[in-house]
């Protein structure tokens, strides 16, 4: 997550220089000294400040659940796109940027020979502890579910808790 935050070049150039500056010494290297060679490197300090006091300072972890997600068709015409709303909440106790995709498919299906096609449209967002935010997410496919985190770049709780199918707008309002 430090080397996302970062970036490729930075992130790398950090780790170069903190191997070159402990690799022949005596001396054993403390986390400390890691965060203070890569905070040299650090695109943003305030972030890199942020993060690291939140990830290596504290205990904290985000937790993410969907509230609801509903789809929307875009008007009458075949292929029009559609339309999923989903709420996001963070019950944990850190703050992350994260991605919300809304997907149809198996992405790693295991018998290849029957799965859909994977596609995925997605939004970031940034949520501290205990926020919520509305996503709106624009497909060119129909959905079927909204997923936090696609990609799992993020240490979460409760991963499976954090996607949900959508449902239908009218299927929304025929509940209540």
């Amino acid at each position: 997550m430090l080397f996302r935050l970062m970036g490729r070049e930075a992130a790398l150039a950090g780790i170069r220089e903190y191997l070159a500056t402990f690799r022949d010494s005596p001396d054993h290297a403390a986390l400390e000294d890691y965060l203070a060679i890569m905070r040299k490197h650090a695109p943003d300090a305030a972030a890199f400040d942020a993060f690291t006091d939140q990830w290596f300072h504290q205990v904290v972890v985000p937790e993410y659940k969907i509230d609801e997600a509903t789809l929307a068709q875009n008007g009458s015409k075949p292929g029009a796109g559609w339309t999923v709303t989903a709420t996001v909440r963070n019950v944990g106790t850190s703050t992350m940027p994260i991605e919300i995709a809304a997907v149809r498919g198996e992405r790693f299906p295991h018998d290849k020979k029957d799965a859909e096609r994977y596609a995925d449209a997605r939004s970031s967002i940034t949520l501290g502890p205990k926020q919520s935010k509305t996503v709106t997410i624009a497909c060119a496919f129909e959905p079927q579910k909204v997923v936090v985190d696609p990609d799992v770049t993020v240490l979460m709780l409760e991963r499976q808790k954090a996607e949900v199918k959508v449902k239908a707008a009218a299927e929304k309002v025929a509940m209540k």
